[in-house]
C-alpha cells in the first residue's frame, strides 16, 4: 500500500503530526523545523508496540519513545482505536485485525490519523468543540460530534476542562482518560487548561469510574488496575 506520507511530518520533540504543508515550527511544542522528519522516515525509524491491557484492549506506543507521544488504545473486537499513534508503518497496520473508527479524546495528539484513514478507510471522530482547534488543521475528520454516544459498545462521555471538547471513553471494563491525570508522587491534574473547569471535569471522571465495573484505567503513558489508579488520583487535593 502506497500512502501520501510526503504530505505529513512528525515532530521528534513531542510526536505531533503536521499535515498538509512543510513545517516551520511545531504548533504544539514550538520546536524548530529541524526537529521534524517526514512521516515516511518516522515509519522507518520507529515501530509501534502493541501491548495487551486486558479484555481485548491493546496499548499502542512508539518504540523507541517518540517525544511526548501519548499512548493510543486498540479495541480489537470493535475495530476501534482510542486516539492514534504518532507513527504509521505497515508493521503496525498488519498487526491490527482491521480498523473502522479512530475516536479522539482531544486535539493535542492526533497522530498519524490521516495515514491510518487512507490505509483502512476508517472514520475519524472528534468532539465539535475541539474540532475548532487550530491543531486540527489538515486532519480529515469524518464527524465532529456534540452529543455523547455509544458506538458499537464503546461509549463517549464529554468532560471538558483540559480542552473544551475533552471526552473519555468507556468500553467493557476499561476507562480511557488519556492525559487528564499525571502519574507521580503525588499525582496531579493536567495543568494545561482552565484550573476550575479541569478540576470539575476530574470529579466527573471519578464519578464515572466509581459507577462503572472497571478493571483497567488507560492513560496517556500508563495502563493500570482500577484500585491502583483510584489510590493514585486520591492523592490529588480537593477531588473528594
Amino acid at each position: 500500500v502506497i500512502l501520501t506520507m510526503g504530505k505529513q511530518w512528525v515532530c521528534l520533540v513531542c510526536g505531533y503530526n503536521l499535515m498538509g504543508r512543510g513545517p516551520t515550527r511545531c504548533p504544539f511544542c514550538g520546536a524548530p523545523r529541524e526537529s521534524f522528519i517526514s512521516a515516511g522516515e518516522a515509519g522507518e525509524r520507529f515501530r509501534v508496540r502493541k501491548e495487551p491491557v486486558g479484555d481485548g484492549v491493546y496499548q499502542l506506543l512508539s518504540t523507541p519513545r517518540l517525544g511526548l507521544e501519548h499512548a493510543a488504545y486498540y479495541l480489537e473486537r470493535e475495530r476501534v482505536m482510542i486516539d492514534c499513534p504518532s507513527v504509521y508503518n505497515e508493521a503496525v497496520a498488519e498487526g491490527l485485525g482491521g480498523l473502522d473508527y479512530i475516536l479522539y479524546t482531544h486535539p493535542h495528539f492526533l497522530g498519524a490519523g490521516n495515514l491510518f484513514k487512507e490505509r483502512f478507510g476508517c472514520e475519524l471522530w472528534l468532539h465539535a468543540l475541539d474540532a475548532k482547534n487550530s491543531l486540527c488543521r489538515g486532519l480529515e475528520l469524518n464527524k465532529s460530534f456534540l452529543e455523547e454516544f455509544e458506538l458499537r459498545t464503546a461509549g463517549a462521555q464529554h468532560i471538558g476542562g483540559h480542552t473544551p471538547g475533552f471526552c473519555v471513553y468507556l468500553y467493557g471494563t476499561s476507562l480511557f482518560v488519556c492525559d487528564y491525570f499525571f502519574q507521580g508522587r503525588p499525582w496531579t491534574l493536567n495543568p494545561y487548561g482552565p484550573r476550575e473547569e479541569t478540576r470539575a471535569g476530574a470529579k466527573k471522571i471519578l464519578q464515572t469510574a466509581r459507577k462503572g465495573n472497571f478493571r483497567w484505567i488507560c492513560g496517556f503513558n500508563y495502563a493500570m488496575g482500577y484500585r491502583d489508579w483510584m489510590g493514585g488520583v486520591g492523592q490529588i487535593w480537593g477531588l473528594e
